[in-house]
């Protein structure tokens, strides 16, 4: 019952704010977000994450003009796409109560969102940030994709990918890598 009172005053929430909004400042970044979100109330986290996907994709679709780059906005929905309908958010991986998503936003969404009480974090994915310099030194390969090294109070390891092994550092709410950094060369013949 909970959970559908909140979605019911979280859509009228939104359908509000997108009504009201005459001027929005644009900021600089339109592209892929990293959702954080603690499943505190909800019984089962399939739940929890059903309930972001239809929050998600109800703004982007309500506010679509809004967004500069559409042509990139619907390559991602299309990619994500489930039964024939665009996906603009999905699943990366559960920690427990916690659920990693990756989104589609522009700034405007990103602080809907970010103003949820279930989200602990909404950034964007700093993969994409093309305004990051080249010649950036590398402690650990988390870096290149904008996340921090783990702190050495740090030594458990949520997740492993091609990026190496991950652990999520609860002081600041964000993933952070283990694996070094190296520099390799490949040569083409």
């Amino acid at each position: 019952m909970k959970s559908k009172c909140f979605s019911f005053l979280f859509n009228v929430l939104v359908i509000f704010t997108l009504c009201i909004a005459q001027q929005i400042d644009y900021k600089s970044y339109e592209g892929p977000y990293n959702i954080i979100i603690k499943n505190n109330y909800m019984r089962q986290n399939d739940d929890a994450v059903e309930f972001m996907k239809d929050q998600v994709n109800f703004m982007v679709n309500s506010y679509k003009t809004s967004f500069k780059y559409i042509t990139s906005l619907e390559e991602f929905g299309k990619e994500h796409e489930s039964e024939g309908e665009a996906m603009y958010i999905y699943k990366v991986i559960e920690i427990g109560k916690d659920i990693w998503f990756k989104a589609y936003l522009n700034d405007y969404l990103a602080e809907i969102i970010k103003n949820d009480k279930f989200v602990l974090s909404c950034e964007p994915d700093k993969h994409f940030d093309v305004s990051r310099k080249k010649n950036t030194q590398y402690k650990c390969r988390s870096e290149v994709k904008g996340y921090p090294c783990c702190p050495p109070e740090i030594t458990e390891i949520y997740m492993v990918d091609t990026d190496g092994d991950w652990g999520f550092d609860e002081k600041t709410n964000n993933w952070c890598g283990f694996t070094p950094y190296f520099e390799t060369t490949l040569t083409y013949m």
